[in-house]
């Protein structure tokens, strides 16, 4: 068989066998066997004890997205605000959903809308106070260091199994 019989095989084989490979596929995950692990986009509900009652819920973001979005928060508020403009925009796309509201001119309460419309609205420190959880909350920090802090020491305790393996 010479090399032009081959190609032609593979070409003609090559729809069918990726056809039935698709079916099989489809047939796993419809049995609910699944194939690989499919990654859920996660929200994280933000918390503010100084601020009770505040409700911030947002999304997480890809590696290279967050690995962008630390470098812009940079370490202290100073860092943060002269990057501030895509640090905001790449939050409002992330801002699910909040309960903020504002007094308008007519001294009536109306909510702002979770877009970059209703941050661009609000006072600087107060949207940098939510952007900053945001930030923590990705990188798995639930709020500052406090005084009598191991400064990042691992406690033993906290971090052994709880449970036996199985």
């Amino acid at each position: 068989m010479g090399w032009h019989a081959v190609v032609f095989l593979a070409a003609y084989f090559a729809p069918l066998i990726i056809r039935g490979i698709l079916e099989f596929i489809v047939k796993f995950r419809e049995a609910g066997i699944l194939l690989g692990y499919l990654v859920e986009p996660k929200g994280f509900k933000l918390k503010f004890e100084e601020r009770p009652g505040l409700e911030v819920t947002a999304e997480s973001l890809e590696l290279g997205e967050f690995l962008n979005v630390v470098k812009l928060a940079g370490n202290d508020a100073l860092e943060a605000a002269k990057n501030a403009d895509q640090l905001f925009v790449t939050f409002a796309n992330a801002l699910m959903s909040w309960n903020v509201e504002k007094r308008g001119p007519d001294g009536d309460v109306h909510p702002v809308p979770p877009t970059l419309e209703g941050l661009h609205s609000l006072q600087f420190d107060f949207v940098l106070e939510i952007v900053m959880a945001w930030v923590q909350a990705m990188g798995g920090v639930d709020s500052p260091l406090k005084r009598g802090s191991s400064n990042g020491a691992t406690n033993l305790e906290s971090s052994m199994p709880m449970s036996p393996p199985s």
